[in-house]
C-alpha cells in the first residue's frame, strides 16, 4: 500500500520552513585532549540517471523513503548499510582507519537517518579528514568484497528488492566538523521498464508473464569500488516483475533489474497473453548504464511484439507514474518538477483527462520558459481532468516567450475540469507575445470548468498585442471561487485591427462566475493605436477588466480588490474605462463587493471613465448592489446616487460600515463549490457541488473592524 503524507496549507497561509541539523558529541574524558566526535549519518538515494556512480553529489538527491514503487526504491524496516572509514584518497581494505571496517548501521525508513546496529558509533580521528565508502545489499559480499547476484527470478517485489545494490562513495575529505554526513547512494544495477499495450487481436486479453532473453543473468560486483567484476550469460531468461501501477494508456507494466554490461547475443522480450507467447526484439543499444532507467513502449499484436526506442533521460523511478485512487478516479502523484513536467507533456500529447494530486512543494526555477498544460488552440480539445495542488506551492513559474494563444500554468481548461488547492509563488510572465488570454494559473476557463481555492503571487508584464489578461485567469466563462491573488499586472499594448484590451486582478474578461475572490495587486493598462485605421477600447479593473452578461444571475459576488487601477491612453481617441472592481460592466450583477484602490484614466479623449467601483456600466439594468468604493475616482458608475442600488463611495469608511453593506444583500445566489477540510486527505475536495440559496452574509468576517475579509475556509451547508 502506498502511503502519502499530505501537507495542509490553507489558502495563502504562510508557514515557516524549518531546517533541522543535529550534531551529537560525547566527551568521555571530560577534556579537549580526550574528547571524541561520533559520526552522524543520513542515507539518501540519488535517483537521477548517471553514467557512473562517482561524484554523485552534483544534483539534489531524494530520501529513499520519498521514492515509492514496486518494492525496490523504498527504505523498509530492517534495512541496513555497511560503512567503512578510509584515509583520504584511500581504498578498501588497505587504507582503513583502524576499527572502522564494515560498521553496520540501521536505516530509519521514515527519515533516512542511520544508527549503529551495535550501539557504538564510529568516531572521527583527531584532526584528520577521512573518506567514507558504504553500500546496502540484501546479500553480504564474500571476504574479498565480491558480491555475486543472479537476476533470473524477479517475479516478486521481495526478489527484485534483493537485487537492488546501493553504493556510496561521495563522502570524501570529511572533517569532524561536518556532521551529519549525507551518504548519497546510487543504484549499481540498471533498470528496464516495459509499458505494454495489447493491440490488434489481443485487446482485452490477459497478460500473465514477461521474460527477457540475451542478457547477462549473473554478475559479480567488487564492493571496494562498486565496479562490475564479471558476468555470466546462460540460457535462463530474466523473468520480470509486474508493476503495481499501470501507466495511463497502457494495459500493464513490467520491470527488471539488469547487470550493467553488454550482452553478446540478441536481446528479446517474450510476452505471454491468453496463454500464448509473443516474441519481439529489443532495439540495439550499448551496455545498460548503472543507476539508469530505460523505459520501452511495447505493443503486442497477434502478429508479434513491437518494441519502441527506450527513454533514458529520466530518473530511476520517474517512469513508475505513482497513482492513488480518490473518489474512484486515478490520480497521478506529482512530487517534483520532473513529475509536473511529465504531466504537462502527457496532457499536451493528448491525454487531456488526466488527474493529478500534488504531494510536495515544487520549484520550477530550472525551467526558463514553461509550456502551458494543454496549450492547444482548439477549443474542442480542452483539459477536462482534475489537478489538486492540495495546498502545496508551485514556485518560479516563468513564461519568457510564447507562441501560444493561451498562457499560464495551464493553457485552457474545459467542461468538467477542476483546478483546486494550487498556490503559485514568484510567478513571472513576461512573454514577447501576449496571445489571446493570459493568467498565472490559466489562460482560458471555459463553461463547465471550475477554479477553486487557488492563489497566485508574482507579476505579469506584457507588451505587444493581447486581449485578456488576469492575475489568475485570462478569460473566464466558467467558475472561479474562493481564490486570492497578489499579482502586479502591467500591460503595454499596441492595438491593430483589435476592438478591445482588458486586464483585471483576477481575470481580464469575465462571462462566468467570480465568487469570494480577493485581489491585492495593482493593474496598469497602457495602450495606443498602431495606425489611424485601428479602433478599440481599454478596460481595467481590480477584479475584472470587462464583465459581461452571464447565465449566472450574480457573476461577481463577495469580492475584494485592493490595488490601484490605471489606464493610460497614448493615442487621441483611444478611450478606456478603469474601475476599482470592474472596468466595464454589462449584464449579470455585481453584489456585495468592495474596492480600496484608486481608479484613474489618463488620455486626451473625453470619453474615458474611472470609478471607485466600476468605470462604466452599459445601462441601469446592469445590477450593482451593496458595493463600496473607497479609493479616488468619481466618474462612471460611482456618480450614481448612493440611494440607487446601495452604492457607496467614501474614502474614510467608519468601523463596521463596509461589513454592514456587504451583508445587506438579501439576494440568494447559486455557486459551484469544492470543500476544504484540513483533516481530510486530500484537504482540498475533488467533488464539485452546486449549492443554491446561499447568502452573502454567511461569507464575510469582520477582519480588523474597518476592512472585512472573506471566509475562504467556510463550506456551504
Amino acid at each position: 500500500m502506498t502511503t502519502v503524507n499530505y501537507k495542509k496549507l490553507l489558502l495563502l497561509a504562510t508557514l515557516p520552513a524549518m531546517m533541522l541539523a543535529s550534531c551529537s558529541k560525547e566527551e568521555p574524558g571530560g577534556n579537549d585532549a580526550d574528547s571524541r566526535t561520533p559520526v552522524a549519518f543520513t542515507a539518501v538515494v540519488q535517483s537521477t540517471a548517471l553514467p557512473q556512480h562517482t561524484n554523485i553529489g552534483g544534483s539534489a538527491p531524494a530520501t529513499r523513503t520519498a521514492l515509492d514503487s514496486d518494492g525496490n526504491t523504498v527504505w523498509t524496516a530492517g534495512d541496513a548499510v555497511s560503512i567503512s572509514m578510509l584515509t583520504p584518497g584511500g581504498t578498501l581494505p588497505d587504507d582503513l582507519v583502524p576499527g572502522r571496517a564494515n560498521v553496520l548501521h540501521n536505516v530509519d525508513p521514515m527519515s533516512g537517518a542511520l544508527t549503529p546496529a551495535g550501539g557504538t558509533p564510529m568516531y572521527y580521528p583527531q584532526n584528520t579528514a577521512v573518506d567514507f565508502v558504504a553500500w546496502h545489499s540484501a546479500k553480504a559480499p564474500d571476504d574479498n568484497y565480491i558480491l555475486t547476484l543472479n537476476t533470473t527470478d524477479q517475479t516478486t517485489a521481495e526478489k527484485q528488492l534483493a537485487l537492488d545494490i546501493l553504493y556510496s562513495d561521495n563522502a570524501g575529505g570529511i572533517a569532524r566538523s561536518n556532521n551529519p554526513v549525507a551518504l548519497q547512494f546510487c543504484h549499481l544495477m540498471s533498470k528496464v521498464k516495459f509499458d505494454i499495450t495489447l493491440g490488434l487481436g489481443l485487446s482485452g486479453g490477459t497478460l500473465t508473464d514477461v521474460r527477457l532473453a540475451g542478457f547477462p543473468e549473473e554478475g559479480s560486483f567488487d564492493m571496494r569500488d562498486g565496479s562490475v567484476n564479471k558476468s555470466l550469460t546462460t540460457d535462463e531468461p530474466v523473468r520480470a516483475l509486474k508493476s503495481a501501477v499501470t501507466p495511463v494508456g497502457a494495459d500493464a507494466s513490467y520491470t527488471a533489474l539488469l547487470i550493467p554490461l553488454a550482452a553478446d547475443s540478441p536481446r528479446t522480450i517474450v510476452v505471454t497473453v491468453n496463454g500464448k507467447e509473443y516474441t519481439g526484439t529489443l532495439p540495439a543499444t550499448d551496455a545498460y548504464a548503472a543507476n539508469t532507467m530505460y523505459t520501452y513502449p511495447v505493443t503486442v499484436r497477434e502478429t508479434g511484439v513491437e518494441v519502441g526506442m527506450p527513454t533514458t533521460d529520466v530518473p530511476w523511478t520517474e517512469s513508475e507514474l505513482l497513482t492513488v485512487t480518490l473518489d474512484n478516479k486515478p490520480f497521478r502523484i506529482i512530487r517534483n518538477a520532473v513529475d509536473l513536467k511529465r504531466f504537462a507533456d502527457d496532457v499536451n500529447g493528448g491525454q487531456r483527462d488526466l488527474n493529478a494530486l500534488q504531494t510536495a512543494d515544487i520549484d520550477l526555477g530550472g525551467i526558463d520558459n514553461w509550456e502551458p498544460i494543454n496549450y492547444v488552440n482548439d477549443l474542442t480539445s480542452s483539459f477536462t481532468g482534475i489537478y489538486n495542488g492540495n495546498g502545496y506551492t508551485i514556485s518560479h513559474l516563468r513564461i519568457s516567450r510564447s507562441q501560444r494563444i493561451y498562457n499560464g500554468l495551464f493553457g485552457q481548461i474545459g467542461s468538467g475540469a477542476l483546478l483546486t488547492g494550487i498556490h503559485l509563488r514568484d510567478v513571472e510572465i513576461i512573454p514577447d507575445r501576449s496571445g489571446i488570454a493570459c493568467g498565472t494559473l490559466a489562460g482560458l476557463v471555459l463553461w463547465g470548468a471550475t477554479v477553486s481555492l487557488c492563489s497566485a503571487q508574482g507579476k505579469i508584464n506584457m507588451s505587444g498585442s493581447g486581449t485578456q489578461v488576469g492575475g489568475l485567469v485570462g478569460s473566464n466563462i466558467g467558475t472561479v471561487t474562493r481564490c486570492r491573488t497578489d499579482v502586479t499586472v502591467k500591460i503595454d499594448v499596441t492595438l491593430e485591427n483589435q476592438l478591445l484590451e482588458s486586464a483585471g486582478g483576477i481575470t481580464g474578461r469575465n462571462e462566468g462566475l467570480v465568487f469570494a475572490c480577493h485581489a491585492i495587486g495593482s493593474v496598469t493598462l497602457k495602450g495606443r493605436y498602431k495606425d489611424n485605421t485601428a479602433s478599440g477600447r481599454l478596460y481595467a479593473g481590480g477584479i475584472v477588466g470587462m464583465n459581461l452578461s452571464s447565465s449566472y444571475n450574480d457573476n461577481i459576488y463577495c469580492c475584494i480588490a485592493e490595488g490601484d487601477v490605471t489606464i493610460i491612453s497614448e493615442t487621441e481617441g483611444l478611450s478606456g474605462d478603469a474601475g476599482g472592481l470592474a472596468g466595464y460592466h454589462q449584464g449579470g450583477a455585481i453584489r456585495s463587493c468592495y474596492a480600496r484602490g484608486n481608479a484613474s484614466f489618463a488620455g486626451t479623449t473625453s470619453s474615458g471613465a474611472a470609478g471607485a467601483i466600476v468605470g462604466r456600466r452599459m445601462s441601469q439594468d446592469d445590477i450593482i448592489s451593496c458595493c463600496y468604493g473607497v479609493g479616488a475616482g468619481g466618474k462612471g458608475t460611482s456618480n450614481i446616487s448612493p440611494k440607487i442600488n446601495d452604492i457607496v463611495y467614501n474614502t474614510n469608511p467608519g468601523a463596521g460600515e463596509i461589513l454592514t453593506l456587504m451583508k445587506a444583500s438579501g439576494k440568494a445566489f447559486t455557486v459551484l463549490f469544492t470543500r476544504y477540510d484540513p483533516d481530510a486527505t486530500p484537504a482540498y475536495g475533488i467533488v464539485v457541488q452546486r449549492k443554491s440559496s446561499l447568502m452573502a452574509k454567511d461569507f464575510w468576517l469582520s477582519g480588523n473592524g474597518t476592512w472585512p475579509v472573506i471566509d475562504f475556509a467556510r463550506n456551504p451547508d
